[in-house]
């Protein structure tokens, strides 16, 4: 990209009318805030999942909670589909 595009759209950002160059300016400033709210929850998302790991690891409290959690996953998946064979196909 040689920057060209960017050139046209400040000429024809320059041969608007000032009341629309106005609400295209409010409109771009609503989409950068949006960008920048989206990632700023994805970066907290991020902080918060990193923060946790340390009291999974835990043998005590939470990290038991997590581990019989995982078991209890494990056999439920183990399980299901031999139910739902037997309900269904039996």
């Amino acid at each position: 990209m040689d920057g060209s595009s960017q050139r046209r759209i400040e000429q024809t950002q320059a041969d608007l009318p000032p009341e629309l160059a106005a609400r295209r300016a409010a409109a771009m400033d609503s989409i950068r805030r949006r960008r920048m709210r989206q990632e700023a929850v994805g970066y907290a998302t991020i902080a918060g999942a990193m923060s946790l790991g340390p009291a999974f690891e835990d043998a005590r409290g939470l990290g038991r909670i997590v581990h019989y959690s995982k078991l209890f996953l494990i056999a439920f998946a183990m399980l299901a589909p031999n139910y739902l064979v037997w309900q269904l196909l039996l």
